[in-house]
């Protein structure tokens, strides 16, 4: 990745850290903050907060999207009442948020302009974020939330926390659909490498793999995610680093773009999204 792309993803992530942040930890007065940045935007406004004020110039320069980030902050917005999820649909319409969008504004920032390319991203930033919903159940659980659909687990965050064996089989199988939809999006956003610039390819294809195996490890593991929080080690990092060099050299699919992207996998998603 070059050091310019480099420094305008830097100024993307702070941003996304501090809106979540604020939301998730209840930092201060969290919800005027983020209606604030909210607002600011809207009227599109210089944002002052001095947390967040370098994504300006990425604005300024039309290098991401001020819808992306409106939809971004309502999905950060969601966290402050949410309490579970009821359906599927529900579930990828809150991962696109939060995750798809980033997708959508990395491609802007790597100068990528393609409806189709679009798509792909969106598919990576899902598929990561559902392999977060599956490692952080237990977190989730303990400040009250629960991100897997009501429709696929009919379970209380206190049964989470202090689970009974018939507990522990419902989030066996709930996490496996979690991580098997997971895939789902994973496949798919393979097929969108190709539009990378090839340095950035690379760096991708890595976060991809590494993300990846944390839901590859929950499996090994037993479903361990009903225990603790899955990490991948200093050893399954190097693994994951040697499996993404043998991707890139010796698979030529993940070079190419002229795949066509599965429309079933966002026929849940709302036709009104910014990508």
């Amino acid at each position: 990745m070059s050091k310019s792309n480099y420094k305008k993803c830097a100024r993307l992530y702070n941003f996304c850290r501090y809106v979540d942040d604020v939301v998730d930890k209840r930092i201060g007065n969290y919800s005027s903050v983020i209606n604030q940045i909210e607002s600011d935007l809207k009227r599109n406004k210089k944002l002052t907060n001095n947390n967040i004020k370098s994504i300006n110039l990425l604005i300024r320069r039309k290098e991401i999207r001020i819808e992306n980030l409106l939809e971004l902050i309502h999905g950060i917005k969601l966290d402050t009442n949410l309490r579970f999820i009821k359906t599927k649909k529900e579930l990828i319409n809150y991962c696109y948020h939060v995750a798809g969008t980033v997708g959508v504004m990395l491609c802007n920032i790597f100068g990528i302009d393609s409806r189709q390319s679009y798509k792909f991203a969106v598919d990576l930033g899902i598929a990561m974020q559902l392999t977060n919903i599956a490692r952080d159940i237990l977190e989730d659980a303990h400040i009250g939330r629960i991100y897997i659909p009501k429709e696929w687990i009919a379970i209380e965050c206190s049964n989470i926390k202090l689970p009974n064996e018939k507990d522990k089989i419902k989030i066996k199988k709930a996490s496996k659909k979690i991580l098997e939809l997971s895939e789902k999006y994973y496949n798919s956003s393979l097929k969108g490498l190709g539009f990378l610039p090839i340095r950035t390819r690379f760096a991708i294809l890595l976060a991809l793999i590494t993300y990846r195996e944390i839901g590859l490890k929950i499996i090994r593991m037993n479903y361990s995610n009903i225990y603790r929080r899955e990490r991948i080690n200093f050893l399954g990092k190097i693994n994951c680093f040697v499996k993404c060099i043998f991707y890139f050299f010796f698979n030529r699919h993940i070079h190419r773009k002229d795949f066509l992207h599965d429309s079933i996998l966002h026929k849940d998603l709302s036709k009104k999204y910014a990508y």
